[in-house]
């Protein structure tokens, strides 16, 4: 998870820690009210792996952590209030810890910022390539009169394979997710490509029907580019030949991307209207790890094989 996610769960539930007290008996019993709200808040920040210890007290609370009533309140005694009181404390001054933490680690995002997932690389060469790949295709994409795009490096999220980049106007913000829409879906015919050469490679096919395979399918996701990359300049109303083609090197790079793992996700602040073409990886990222598993298996068999007939 990028830290620009775990801010945001933070500042959308720390502020809900409020409740509200009446004391009954003379004080030998406590209503809590608003408490049902203070817990659902707690769930959501304990999603992020640092509330284990105080959420085990809260739930030895069972009284109070598992109530769900309608009216949001409940009495208990007064003993239970200030074990409850003081565990909403902790976790609280916790939370407040971490979130100043964050605020100092990460730097502000500008509206018009996109955070960008690296591959999984595991060797150092691969990063030059990567980023030549991913600024000229941005480049070719935005950085012209009709999006006034500029593409520069605001910061790299600490601990994690990403780095947040400046499109420099919202205009292209918005036509980057527009893009990175079209890329995914182009990125898994990709895959499914690269899964069937898997497949023929182990059924021993012949050299010349893969050659001949690949050239069709190349030209059949070339002309699927070039539709998408036409009708996508056509809705933003250009017409220039060189920029069309300049923007379907775009989305064929970046499909390419993110075949390997690549991903785009805009600042959490930008308004949705403006971010709501960025799509969800779920599901090509699933296609992304099967292929890497059918890649592994291939590799491993050839190796026994390769073993078998050294013996």
């Amino acid at each position: 998870m990028r830290l620009q996610e775990i801010k945001k769960i933070l500042s959308d539930n720390i502020d809900k820690f409020d409740y509200v007290t009446n004391s009954i008996n003379n004080g030998s019993t406590i209503e809590v009210i608003g408490h049902i709200g203070v817990i659902n808040a707690i769930n959501e920040i304990a999603s992020l792996g640092f509330l284990d210890e105080e959420l085990s007290k809260l739930k030895d609370l069972s009284t109070i952590y598992y109530d769900r009533s309608l009216e949001d309140r409940i009495q208990i005694n007064s003993p239970t209030y200030n074990r409850f009181k003081n565990i909403i404390y902790d976790i609280y001054q916790k939370c407040v810890t971490v979130y100043k933490a964050l605020n100092i680690a990460i730097p502000n995002q500008e509206e018009y910022s996109v955070s960008v997932k690296l591959p999984n690389y595991t060797e150092l060469d691969c990063l030059p390539d990567f980023f030549e790949k991913l600024d000229k295709s941005l480049s070719q994409a935005l950085v012209n009169k009709h999006f006034n795009g500029k593409i520069t490096i605001e910061a790299f999220d600490s601990g994690s394979l990403w780095v947040v980049l400046s499109v420099g106007s919202h205009l292209a913000l918005s036509f980057l997710g527009r893009i990175t829409e079209i890329a995914v879906k182009i990125s898994t015919l990709i895959l499914d490509i690269k899964k069937e050469n898997l497949h023929f490679q182990q059924m021993k096919t012949s050299q010349n029907f893969l050659k001949e395979y690949n050239e069709i399918q190349m030209q059949r996701l070339k002309k699927v580019t070039q539709k998408e990359a036409e009708a996508l300049a056509n809705d933003a109303d250009i017409t220039d030949p060189e920029y069309i083609s300049q923007l379907q090197y775009a989305i064929k790079e970046i499909s390419n991307l993110i075949t390997e793992g690549t991903q785009f996700k805009p600042n959490e602040v930008t308004s949705p209207e403006e971010t709501k073409h960025f799509p969800d990886y779920t599901q090509v990222t699933c296609l992304v790890e099967s292929h890497n598993k059918l890649l592994e298996q291939f590799q491993s068999s050839n190796e026994t094989e390769d073993d078998n007939k050294s013996e």
